[in-house]
């Protein structure tokens, strides 16, 4: 298996601590842009980054791991 970069798995934590790509990227320092690419390489290491978008922000699988276990507000 591979990992993500950090940036990746921390782009994701943003996420799903903030809901939105937006908040996240104020989070991080990053553009909304970098943020989305961030989570696309996320994604093609297995952490479902779409899923987490559509879902409002929560994670699921390993992105679950790094939040602390469950979907923002849950």
């Amino acid at each position: 298996m591979t990992l993500p970069p950090i940036s990746a798995i921390e782009a994701l934590d943003a996420l799903a601590r903030t809901g939105s790509v937006r908040a996240a990227a104020g989070a991080v320092n990053l553009s909304q842009s970098a943020v989305s690419h961030k989570l696309k390489a996320g994604g093609s290491a297995g952490l479902c980054p779409d899923r987490a978008r559509r879902a409002g922000g929560g994670a699921d699988g390993a992105g679950a791991a790094v939040s602390g276990g469950g979907a923002a507000g849950a």
